[in-house]
């Protein structure tokens, strides 16, 4: 972890050092070149250093260095952009086993890989994947002076800090957001212990409207910032039978798919920073491989190199355990129930006061073949979230061999073990907006809930966790 925290931290400096040569139009590149160099060499001293040092502690020794770079090939996937789903021809479907993976599937089902004149993004790749970092503490956990969750400028001196989650939509967002809510009062009860009567949470902000309005260009330190993001196709349809289907009885006409699909063309991008990403979408649309280059140079500035985390929707589990180990929690932290299921009720945020059944998508084999080769072809093209989804799924690959593939699977293995307790003891116990029959239940809600659908029946899990904690539950 040492080893791979010091060497982003060295790319991220000297990145910024170019670009600050570069803003200044510095004579020459002999300069630049020079100063990169130096740069390395006293880089590469600290971290021979560093390995001396540590060999000598005994926690380290010369082949857990070298073991490091054949990690990626034998212990984890390549999680390239593959739909697991089944489609309607079987002969395009291939099974590609990559060594053993850290999820509880060893193998991958491909199906209509993203033909390859589609994958403009590889080239861009090297630029943007990083490894995320553990936090050296828990400053960011400062207890809140006023009910947060949202965004309030004169509460918190026009600043946002705390632990701060971008609910990304559709994109497991109310299941991740109750996961936030529950870290920052789980810290709170662990850090101010002597006074459990009055704990107060952490400061933390979790709800659209914080990225709706803007607010994440006021954060400021201490804080941490993150977020999950999905495959893009997957996401986009999600949004489409949720929103337009469910909420708005808009028919799943391909018509209507085919334009709700171009319409969220790097969406998630655009929504992890706005003012980015807009500029990023305009230019994406024309192809100029110059200015492709200047939106990969701004998603790594204002997202991969800003936010602390970023998780995968599709691998959830390994996300989670990542997301523990880098801030130094207990795996019970972020064992929260299932916000929203297909075919359940939504109440659409309690606006409609009513609930209404959330539309499940028709198999893939049941798609046309215009919408099926435009969503493995067509969507790809022009689209930012690839590039962003395919840094983000190998920047998680990059921190889980910092952080140790056995402590990362021991961890998942154990928030696997919590939530299936937690399941089979609170789920029908716990009051959600809409009930199991979809009666509107807002009163019940609030008791059960932190705020909306997240963290639902969060008293009973903990409970629960804690009598499994006594040795009174196996």
């Amino acid at each position: 972890t040492l080893l791979c925290t010091q060497r982003h931290n060295l790319d991220y400096h000297l990145s910024k050092q170019k670009k600050s040569l570069q803003l200044s139009k510095f004579p020459t590149k002999m300069a630049l070149s020079w100063i990169s160099s130096l740069a390395w060499s006293f880089a590469l001293a600290a971290l021979f250093s560093s390995i001396f040092s540590i060999h000598f502690l005994g926690r380290l020794v010369p082949a857990d260095i070298a073991a490091t770079s054949t990690t990626r090939q034998t212990l984890l996937y390549d999680h390239d952009l593959r739909d697991e789903m089944p489609v309607a021809n079987p002969s395009s479907i291939q099974e590609v086993t990559t060594g053993v993976s850290i999820s509880s599937n060893p193998t991958y089902k491909t199906a209509f890989n993203i033909s390859s004149d589609s994958r403009w993004w590889t080239t861009h790749l090297d630029n943007l994947v990083r490894t995320f970092e553990p936090t050296k503490n828990d400053d960011w956990c400062i207890p809140e002076k006023f009910p947060t969750h949202e965004w309030s400028l004169v509460e918190h001196d026009n600043k946002a800090r705390g632990l701060i989650y971008i609910k990304n939509y559709k994109a497991s967002s109310s299941t991740l957001e109750g996961v936030s809510i529950n870290i920052a009062h789980h810290v709170a009860r662990r850090k101010q212990s002597s006074n459990l009567r009055n704990v107060r949470p952490c400061i933390h902000y979790n709800r659209h409207v914080f990225q709706d309005v803007g607010a994440l260009q006021f954060r400021a330190d201490p804080s941490f910032l993150w977020t999950m993001v999905r495959n893009p196709m997957h996401r986009d349809l999600s949004s489409f039978y949720f929103f337009e289907v469910s909420r708005h009885l808009v028919s799943d006409t391909t018509e209507n798919i085919l334009q709700s699909m171009k319409n969220h063309k790097s969406f998630q991008t655009m929504y992890l920073f706005p003012w980015t990403a807009q500029v990023g979408r305009n230019i994406m649309l024309n192809q100029n491989p110059a200015q492709i280059a200047v939106v990969v140079q701004q998603m790594k500035e204002s997202i991969l190199d800003e936010y602390n985390f970023i998780g995968i929707v599709e691998r959830m589990d390994e996300s989670l355990a990542v997301l523990v180990l880098l801030l130094g929690l207990e795996p019970a932290d972020v064992v929260t129930l299932s916000a929203k299921r297909a075919g359940g009720y939504d109440d659409g945020e309690g606006k409609y006061g009513d609930c209404v059944k959330i539309a499940k998508q028709p198999p893939p084999s049941q798609r046309p073949p215009e919408l099926q080769d435009y969503l493995y072809h067509e969507h790809a093209k022009e689209n930012a979230d690839f590039l962003l989804y395919e840094a983000v799924n190998r920047s998680l690959d990059k921190t889980i061999e910092c952080l140790g593939v056995d402590k990362v699977r021991a961890t998942m293995s154990e928030i696997q073990k919590l939530q299936k307790l937690a399941e089979e003891h609170c789920q029908e116990a716990a009051k959600f907006p809409c009930s199991a029959e979809g009666v509107f239940q807002p009163k019940l809600a609030k008791q059960s809930c932190y705020v909306q659908d997240a963290g639902c029946g969060h008293a009973c899990v903990d409970s629960v966790l804690a009598r499994y904690n006594a040795g009174l539950l196996q």
